[in-house]
């Protein structure tokens, strides 16, 4: 993918989510549902999120969030997220790629 590509995928995808009127894209963008406001719910809002990026970005198979433990110290859970399922629910901080 180019650097053009990948800029014009990018603005495209800030289009789709932003809740400010958008600006008529440069390139044709396929409607989707919008992006449920965090305030409403943040864990919808994330899973949008995710489904957006998975379904929008040609090489994305899997795209989630690790959220900090409230509970747990030095500790990410796996929140919302899109694709296959991963044994990585929880990772200690120091650990893997994400923590």
């Amino acid at each position: 993918m180019t650097d053009k590509e990948k800029t014009e995928l990018f603005s495209s995808l800030i289009h789709k989510i932003s809740p400010v009127t958008p600006v008529t894209p440069v390139t044709p963008v396929t409607p989707v549902k919008p992006v449920t406001h965090p305030e409403d719910d943040p864990d919808k809002a994330l899973q949008d999120v995710c489904e957006l990026l998975k379904e929008e970005v040609p090489h994305y198979d899997w795209v989630g969030f690790y959220l900090t433990d409230p509970n747990a110290e030095r500790e990410l859970v796996l929140s919302p997220f899109a694709g296959a399922p991963t044994e990585h629910v929880r990772i200690p901080f120091g650990h893997g790629i994400c923590g």
